[in-house]
């Protein structure tokens, strides 16, 4: 949010705990950071870096949302 990371990192941190998750209760998490590593992932080939942050920031905003 603060900009101290870079979009890579972001996408790379949520891939990495993407598949940490073994239990099946947390199917649904897994899922959720699977689509939106995916999402990140277009995002970052489809639109210019000034839109991709602002995209990103979106959507990191949304998972936190969900999280709580």
């Amino acid at each position: 949010m603060n900009k101290e990371i870079s979009v890579e990192e972001i996408q790379s941190i949520i891939y990495n705990t993407e598949h940490q998750i073994l239990s099946i209760e947390e199917k649904w998490l897994r899922e959720l950071l699977f689509n939106i590593e995916n999402e990140i992932e277009l995002l970052r080939y489809t639109v210019d870096k000034e839109q991709l942050e602002t995209s990103v920031e979106l959507i990191i905003k949304n998972l936190i949302t969900k999280l709580k």
